[in-house]
């Protein structure tokens, strides 16, 4: 079979498979798109003799193509988050130069920031805060990581929505 041939008959499983995936910042037809490279490589790399159907290996060639679009994508998201700084240290890192009194400054100003969240999100934002990527607060929380980023996202719509 032709490239053009494997994806005229197989491109039905690509939007199926990719609607089960969120990329922030990305549409659907950007999940297609990349499930679609995946289906080419399934057709390239597929062999009959091994007892499996294509439809199967396409399936899961193109969930690894959307998986690993997803993680690349984070990964370029949370590549400042990896160099930050706890709000503790501020007095260290040059941004609180008057000592203990500003480190106390800031302190309150994460309280009020705080200031009504949920026990558990709040680990969340102290862990972001310390340079944590989501994958990796996510497994420090026992949680999803769609999970961490929905905390994320509310608390940052609570926030523009009180400014």
């Amino acid at each position: 079979m032709t490239e053009n041939e494997i994806i005229e008959k197989y491109q039905y499983l690509v939007p199926i498979i990719a609607r089960a995936y969120f990329l922030a910042g990305a549409e659907t037809e950007d999940l297609c798109q990349e499930g679609r490279i995946g289906l080419l490589n399934a057709g390239r790399s597929y062999k009959d003799s091994e007892g499996v159907q294509f439809t199967t290996y396409a399936s899961r060639c193109i969930k690894n193509a959307i998986l690993d679009a997803v993680a690349r994508a984070q990964g370029d998201n949370n590549n400042i988050l990896s160099t930050a700084e706890p709000l503790e240290n501020l007095d260290y890192v040059g941004i609180a130069e008057n000592g203990l009194e500003d480190k106390v400054h800031y302190k309150a100003l994460l309280e009020q920031f705080l200031q009504g969240v949920a026990p558990e999100d709040k680990k969340v934002v102290k862990l972001i805060l310390q340079g944590f990527k989501y994958d990796e607060i996510a497994k420090e929380l026992s949680m999803k990581t769609k999970a961490v980023d929905n905390i994320i996202q509310k608390i940052r719509k609570k926030h523009l929505a009180d400014m």
